[in-house]
C-alpha cells in the first residue's frame, strides 16, 4: 500500500483565471504497481481584506501572514510579549 500527499487533478482546477499565472507547484503523485507520474498542481487562493474589527483589536489579533515577493506567502512568527 502506497500512501502520499493528497492532490487535486489538473481537470479538477477549473479555469478560473490567477492574479499570479505562475503559481504552480509540482506533484508526485504514484499508483500502487504504476510508474511515478509527475505533473502540475495549481493552487488558488481567496483572500478577504478588510480592516480588523475593534474586537479582534481588544484581542491583539495580529496579521498573521506576510506577501514579500508576489508568489510568496509567508506565516510571521505570532508571539504575545
Amino acid at each position: 500500500m502506497v500512501i502520499g500527499i493528497p492532490v487535486i487533478p489538473l481537470s479538477k482546477t477549473g479555469s478560473t483565471p490567477s492574479r499570479f499565472p505562475g503559481s504552480r507547484r509540482t506533484t508526485l503523485s504514484c499508483t500502487p504497481g504504476g510508474d511515478p507520474k509527475i505533473y502540475e498542481e495549481k493552487i488558488l487562493v481567496t483572500i478577504l481584506v478588510r480592516p480588523p474589527s475593534s474586537k479582534e483589536q481588544e484581542a491583539y489579533d495580529l496579521i498573521a501572514w506576510d506577501f514579500p515577493i508576489e508568489q510568496t506567502i509567508v506565516s510571521k512568527n505570532l508571539t504575545h510579549e
